[in-house]
């Protein structure tokens, strides 16, 4: 074997090795999945797993598993079989599932915060704002009544100057 020859060998492992964690993220996207679990998998470390995908991928071990989640998730909203979603991803990736599930005709309930950014805040207020069917932000606590207590407080200012809520 030449030198030429081991490259090409050794290329054409570290595809068939990223083809194997590729396939084992969609086959295993619905759940926790972690790069220390797929190292084991292909007998590699983690550091080294990780190294080896960024270099050869240009991407992440989370990029690719976020990658096929948001693409699974995508066929979900087509799906005109689901009338509503609950929208639970980190706050910023709200406004471009909303957009979705607005572009799909679902109703909506979406986790708190809203959004991260003012900008994306606004673009979800204006997808939704003369939108048809129900949207609506999960905080679940708003009619808990230690809040009720505490407005009430504030507003008698028995407890000084907000700074931050």
């Amino acid at each position: 074997m030449d030198l030429g020859d081991y490259r090409s060998a050794k290329t054409s492992n570290r595809q068939e090795l990223i083809g194997k964690v590729y396939t084992y993220i969609r086959e295993n996207y619905h759940r926790p999945v972690n790069l220390g679990e797929v190292a084991k998998l292909v007998y590699l470390s983690p550091n080294y797993l990780s190294s080896l995908l960024t270099s050869e991928t240009g991407r992440s071990f989370t990029d690719m598993l976020n990658e096929v989640r948001i693409e699974k998730a995508v066929e979900l909203l087509a799906d005109p079989s689901i009338d509503a979603v609950s929208i639970v991803l980190h706050d910023n990736m709200h406004r471009d599932a909303v957009e979705v599930a607005v572009k799909n005709k679902k109703h909506i309930l979406l986790e708190k915060p809203i959004a991260s950014e003012l900008a994306d805040g606004v673009a979800i207020y204006k997808a939704v704002k003369e939108y048809d069917k129900v949207f609506t932000v999960g905080f679940l606590s708003r009619f808990d009544l230690r809040f009720d207590s505490i407005k009430r407080a504030l507003d008698a200012g028995e407890l000084g100057e907000v700074i931050n809520l």
